[in-house]
Order: C-alpha cells, then structure tokens, then sequence
C-alpha cells in the first residue's frame, strides 16, 4: 500500500466501478474531488475501500462520462475535481504530469530536474 492510496482509503466518501476498453476501473472520491482511479489488477490497486458503491455520485458519473469520451477518441483533457493526495513531492509530480499538453511527451527526467529533484527519476 502506497501512502497515497492509504490516505484515499481513510478520505473516499465514494466509489464505482466502470468498464472500459481496458478492463474495469475503480474510481473513488473524496469531499474535495476524484482521488483515485485504478485499473483492476494494477499495481497499488486497493483491495477494499469503505466507502459506498456510488455510480449515482455526480462526480463519479461525469468522471465516468469524460472517460468513456477520451476511450472514444473524443476527448483529450479532463476537467473533473481532483483531490491530489500523497507526499508533496508525489503531489508536485501529479502537478507536472496535469501540465503535459494532449499530444506532448516528456520524460521523468525533465519533471525530476523540473523540480529541482534531478536524482528523483
């Protein structure tokens, strides 16, 4: 368990399973924002998260809606609440990765030396 997953784990107010063109998703939020998503079977997956099955929660459902879009080919930024939890570091990365304009690449070296933690990647 990773500190960012325990930390969604002790906030989720809610949380659904959706499918897609790669398996099944779990997404799950807090009062702030999505938290989470994981695919099933991935790594840090979380076994059980307390908090109700919600698919009705309107977070959920416009996080589901935008990513069955983006799946389509029809969508490629997101504009759903988040709620970045982790280290501030983790968080700082997250940060870089949401800067990455749709069709740009970069790589973990240029956010580690980005932010000043050349040694990070």
């Amino acid at each position: 368990m990773t500190y960012a997953t325990d930390s969604i784990l002790r906030s989720a107010t809610a949380q659904c399973r959706i499918a897609s063109p790669l398996g099944t998703m779990l997404l799950a939020r807090t009062k702030h924002g999505l938290a989470g998503a994981w695919f099933e079977r991935q790594k840090h997956h979380p076994e059980t998260i307390g908090a109700p099955e919600r698919a009705d929660d309107p977070l959920l459902a416009e996080t589901a809606s935008q990513l069955r879009e983006y799946f389509a080919g029809a969508r490629t930024t997101f504009d759903v609440a988040l709620d970045l939890q982790g280290t501030d570091f983790q968080r700082a990365v997250w940060s870089a990765l949401l800067a990455i304009a749709p069709g740009r690449t970069t790589t973990y070296g240029e956010i580690a030396r980005d932010l000043g933690v050349a040694s990070a990647s």
